[in-house]
């Protein structure tokens, strides 16, 4: 009953603004992924002692630490948002979060929460590790990755947004399918692989374990039997922008340290999107389907990125063509700004059910570290005027620009870098 409530579009804190109902329509692929996430925290529910645990983790600013440096603690009470002053803004995704839910709550109605969000590269919570060691508990921080056997709940990610490519760039790719390069292309960015690697490395072509997927693939492309490939593969050969990928009838996109937010630029491209299947999950590779939109490679080995080419070759041109076009269109509508905020929306909703306390008690001064907190939470359009607490000006006026943009004609997104920064 409370679901078809939900659907139906009730306002059920009866606050005068409009309970997304639409979200759970229109964005309804994402409520799967997101009741598996509060599953595991669905008997002991979302306790006052997580939230303190989650404060003590945030206000060391450890990078040991789940929530490491880039963290924001947000509290929403009566449809306003604050942030704990324990917040470590210096990410622009943490501001654009901020952003763009004290836009959001203008228009709907969001129940009191309060909640952490972390989006910083940082080593997953992974419950492997706390079921051995007995450590405690299961946190529910958000995040825009997480591994298989994590204990996070996803969040979709801005940081296309915050690229110098902008969206329309990729939804206005009108080349067809059939006039792109037969080849399969990937470039990849000048990222340095942490010493210890991923968190989710397989065995590759030699046996070992494999920190370094990029390294991997080049060399399997480059040194095995060119006979073999249906489909000419172009592996890290050369730099081009991945606005330009879209001239190739397949991409393939692997992870880097942690998730790559290039996986929702080239899945907007128009191209067959083969991703690596690397143990890693974003809010949008979760909803993805292999084989309708995309096709799925190293879940074992590397050459798997080389029979899924060759099977496409032998199908019929309308299987790839198909592949191609239904991920760009559930890309583009689950990465659009409408598409981010119903995922935020369904997440907040789905996980205030499971709070056991009232988020009120957040904005009255609490304990922290030993010491009785000076400062409360603050309003969160106080703390977003506060630009010089951000470390890229540049990064914060483009945020800026996409969500004062947000509802204007799709035509009148595609400036230029500098209209939009003013520089």
């Amino acid at each position: 009953m409370a679901f078809l409530t939900r659907l139906a579009g009730a306002a059920p804190h009866g606050q005068g603004r409009a309970f997304p109902g639409h979200c759970y329509t229109e964005y309804g692929d994402a409520l799967p992924g997101i009741f598996d996430d509060l599953a595991k925290y669905s008997t002991t529910g979302i306790t006052l002692a997580m939230v303190d645990e989650m404060r003590r983790l945030l206000a060391m600013g450890d990078d040991d630490t789940p929530l490491a440096k880039d963290g924001a603690a947000f509290v929403i009470v009566n449809n306003t948002l604050f942030v704990d002053p324990v917040t470590n803004a210096t990410h622009m995704e943490t501001y654009a979060y901020g952003a763009h839910l004290n836009r959001l709550l203008k228009r709907y109605e969001i129940p009191d929460v309060a909640f952490f969000i972390s989006v910083s590269d940082h080593r997953d919570q992974r419950l492997d590790d706390q079921l051995i060691s007995g450590a405690a508990p299961m946190l529910p921080i958000m995040r825009s990755c997480r591994t298989l056997d994590s204990a996070n709940v996803l969040l979709p990610t801005f940081r296309l947004y915050a690229s110098r490519v902008w969206r329309p760039d990729f939804s206005t790719n009108n080349t067809p399918f059939e006039q792109r390069e037969d080849a399969i292309f990937s470039a990849y960015s000048s990222v340095n692989e942490w010493e210890d690697g991923r968190f989710t490395a397989r065995f590759n072509e030699r046996g070992e374990p494999d920190m370094d997927v990029r390294a991997t693939m080049k060399r399997f492309a480059g040194g095995s039997d060119p006979a073999s490939w249906r489909v000419r593969p172009l592996i890290d050969v050369r730099h081009e922008d991945i606005r330009d990928w879209g001239r190739y009838k397949y991409v393939m996109h692997v992870e880097g340290v942690t998730c790559s937010n290039k996986l929702e630029q080239a899945a907007m491209l128009g191209s067959v999107l083969f991703v690596e299947e690397s143990g890693y999950l974003s809010a949008l590779h979760r909803m993805l389907r292999p084989w309708v939109h995309y096709v799925p490679f190293y879940r074992f080995l590397p050459q798997e990125l080389r029979d899924g080419l060759n099977l496409l070759a032998q199908l019929s041109p309308e299987v790839a063509r198909g592949i191609a076009a239904r991920g760009a269109a559930f890309a583009r509508r689950y990465s659009s700004l409408d598409g981010i905020g119903c995922q935020l929306m369904l997440v907040l909703h789905e996980y205030a059910r499971l709070q056991r306390f009232a988020p009120a008690q957040l904005l009255k001064s609490r304990p922290l570290l030993g010491f009785e907190e000076a400062l409360l939470a603050i309003p969160a359009q106080a703390w977003l005027g506060r630009e010089r607490i951000f470390d890229d000006v540049r990064s914060l006026r483009r945020w800026e620009t996409w969500l004062l943009d947000a509802d204007a004609p799709r035509g009148s997104e595609q400036y230029s870098y500098e209209e939009q920064t003013g520089n």
